[in-house]
């Protein structure tokens, strides 16, 4: 479902209860404006407030089935129970954890809060404000509504038996990613300028300074243009398919959870490091992320990766799934970012084909694996060498003979699929001991 779509679903909702509001605010007309939005987004929800039969675990407002085919008295997956505006005090939170105990998943919502338990907590996982009463008027928390949804869409989840589908994996990725995305734009809010917001509020909220500083390196380090939404978006992917990597490497499946798969992250990178010592280290916890964590972990858990993906070199079957996970997490995103798949065996034979150019139409020895340098004269602003020298109006720079640029990078195919060639083609039998020299120069490939 797209964005926009979503949002106006909650828009819809958001009218609806400020209608019963302004009725009388009274507690059972609420029940129709939830009711149409969780049928809104996909689940199948019954108002059960009048059939009530005063036994334990009976006393929910609304059950909720996964479909229509699923629906049956005794056994729905989740419940919500629903208070009036500025209703939800002691008792209620008495009542939900009973609750809890019968439907595995609850919420519990006077439509201002909503608050979320998972099956066997007692202490709700997470909690946000939809809404805020002012001088007497509900108005919408719009900086809220795009995780709203994610927190919605990731409740409803259906925990899978199994996944049988390299395509139902990326599906089930996406949305997490979405969810972590919600979560860490509403951490690192907008201050309007496209700049995390910075002030003592958000500074007492759980990992805002560790995401903060996170973020204020990624800026300084690599891309000074970095914007807290851009940030998210960065800090999403990397969570999802950096854990999937790990999954996908991991020699010990039955055990996999966010404490394995950060031991095999932390010999990565610096940098990526710094992405998932947080959610395994000690100091104040954010459990809302932690529980989204948890469930990815719980499904990489289940999937047997290297059968979903195979592991055949020709197929290129990591960079191919990513393109798969982005298609169902921001289609917009892929397009931006030119992420569309070349078969490996085109890519290669385009490569062969330059290097081929290069060495006969140029006459460029060692094609792509030339690593020499030329001096050229380029366009500068007018300067004088010296004070008594002519002005000038040119610089003589050094540049490389062959240059490699992919500036629609994408999955970085071929950047990957040059390096193997050059080095099977000029670097193969008793050349293989030149190999490592020749990457480190600093005019190499690599620079």
């Amino acid at each position: 479902m797209e964005r926009d779509n979503r949002t106006e679903i909650v828009k819809t909702y958001f009218e609806a209860v400020c209608d019963a509001y302004c009725l009388g605010n009274v507690e059972s007309s609420y029940n129709k404006p939830i009711m149409d939005l969780f049928t809104s987004l996909g689940c199948v929800a019954r108002d059960l407030s009048g059939e009530r039969k005063g036994q334990t675990g009976e006393n929910i407002d609304i059950k909720l089935w996964h479909s229509e085919d699923e629906v049956t008295e005794t056994e729905p997956f989740a419940g919500i129970e629903v208070k009036n505006v500025n209703g939800i005090d002691k008792r209620a939170h008495m009542q939900i954890k009973t609750e809890a105990e019968r439907y595995g998943n609850v919420i519990l919502t006077d439509n201002v809060e909503w608050r979320f338990w998972a099956t066997g907590d007692t202490e709700m996982y997470t909690g946000l404000q939809i809404m805020e009463l002012v001088d007497g008027k509900l108005k919408l928390r719009e900086d809220n509504v795009e995780l709203f949804i994610c927190l919605i869409e990731d409740f409803l989840l259906k925990t899978p038996a199994q996944i049988k589908s390299s395509t139902k994996l990326a599906e089930y990725m996406a949305r997490h990613a979405r969810t972590i995305r919600g979560i860490i734009s509403g951490i690192l809010k907008d201050d309007g300028s496209g700049q995390p917001l910075v002030n003592d509020k958000q500074k007492r909220l759980p990992k805002f300074m560790e995401l903060y500083g996170l973020y204020s390196k990624i800026k300084s380090d690599l891309r000074p243009s970095m914007n807290t939404r851009e940030f998210a978006d960065m800090y999403a992917q990397t969570i999802v398919y950096g854990l999937f990597i790990a999954r996908y490497n991991d020699t010990t499946p039955d055990s996999f959870d966010r404490y394995e798969a950060i031991h095999f992250l932390q010999e990565e990178s610096e940098l990526l490091k710094q992405f998932f010592i947080h959610i395994t280290g000690t100091g104040k916890k954010h459990s809302t992320l932690e529980n989204v964590i948890d469930k990815l972990c719980s499904l990489y858990k289940i999937c047997n990766i290297s059968d979903l993906l195979g592991r055949n070199e020709q197929k290129d079957t990591i960079i191919h799934f990513y393109e798969e996970f982005l298609t169902f997490y921001d289609l917009a995103l892929r397009k931006s970012l030119g992420v569309f798949y070349t078969p490996v065996q085109v890519v290669q034979y385009l490569i062969s084909m330059v290097d081929k150019i290069l060495i006969e139409e140029f006459n460029i020895n060692g094609g792509l694996s030339n690593n020499e340098q030329i001096t050229i004269k380029v366009p500068c602003a007018p300067y004088r060498a010296t004070t008594r020298s002519k002005w000038s109006n040119e610089r003589t720079v050094s540049v490389p003979r062959v240059a490699i640029l992919d500036p629609a990078c994408g999955t970085g195919s071929f950047d990957a699929e040059i390096i193997k060639y050059v080095k099977n083609t000029y670097f193969s039998g008793t050349r293989a001991a030149f190999y490592e020299n020749y990457i480190q120069q600093e005019d190499g490939l690599l620079s």
